[in-house]
Order: structure tokens, then C-alpha cells, then sequence
């Protein structure tokens, strides 16, 4: 009678160190040592993984928790959530020159509003305005 594939995969986990079992269990790092060992054994890793994995597929129970915790190292890994932008009015720097040199060339606010507007850019007077501010931040 062949042997127990439980008994199996027990015999197999029980041969190697505690940090290895974890790493092929897919049970997160408890220390920073422990996650540098598994960087620095990764190519040794991969093969007790492959051996794990012929063992572990045989145990219906122990399949189904190692393919859950696989899958959340999936997502946590590859989900990171992207960068947020910052917050607040987005610059419109061409926009504030463009209203400057106006300004500075005698033109007053509801002149330069429809310029703007007859280029198709649609600001209010005090629109316009407030890219005139001179405590505006450059």
C-alpha cells in the first residue's frame, strides 16, 4: 500500500527548517532575517516549492489553504494601489503668463476675459482675476 500523502507532505515539511516551511506554506515572514534568507535561498526555494507543491496537491485540505494564501501574495503583491496625485487646482502656468502679459500690456480684466473667451477659453472676470493676484505662488 502506498504511503499517506499526508504523511507524506509531514515527513517532507519536517525534514526542512522552520523558515522553509513557512516559505513554502506561503506563510508571511515573521523577521526581517528570515525574509533575507528567503531572498538569498530563492533558487533553492523554487525547487522544494515544485516538490511542495506534487506533495501538497494530493491533500485535498492542505490544497485548497495553500492556493488561498497564494492567491493573497497574488494580489498583495500586484495590487499595490498606484500613487495618488496631488491635491488641490492643477497649475495652468501658460495660462497665467498668457494673462500677465495681457495685464502688463494696459488691458483691463473684463477686456482680457473676452480675448479668452474669443480664443474659445471660458473665464468670468473674476476668473481672470485670480490668476492676477499677486500673491500668487510661481
Amino acid at each position: 500500500m502506498p504511503n499517506d500523502p499526508e504523511k507524506e507532505l509531514q515527513e517532507f515539511l519536517a525534514s526542512e527548517p522552520e523558515w522553509v516551511q513557512r516559505a513554502l506554506q506561503k506563510i508571511p515572514s515573521k523577521t526581517w532575517d528570515e525574509t533575507w534568507k528567503r531572498w538569498e535561498e530563492r533558487d533553492r526555494l523554487s525547487e522544494l516549492r515544485k516538490q511542495y507543491e506534487q506533495l501538497v496537491c494530493q491533500v485535498p485540505g492542505e490544497w485548497k489553504k495553500y492556493r488561498k494564501r497564494y492567491k493573497e501574495e497574488l494580489d498583495f503583491s500586484t495590487n499595490f494601489p498606484p500613487p495618488k496625485a496631488k491635491s488641490g487646482r492643477k497649475k495652468n502656468v501658460e495660462q497665467a503668463e498668457r494673462i500677465q502679459t495681457l495685464h502688463e500690456a494696459g488691458k483691463t480684466s473684463s477686456e482680457i476675459q473676452k480675448i479668452l473667451e474669443a480664443e474659445g477659453l471660458n473665464y468670468s472676470v473674476n476668473g481672470v482675476e485670480s490668476y492676477l493676484k499677486t500673491r500668487r505662488r510661481t
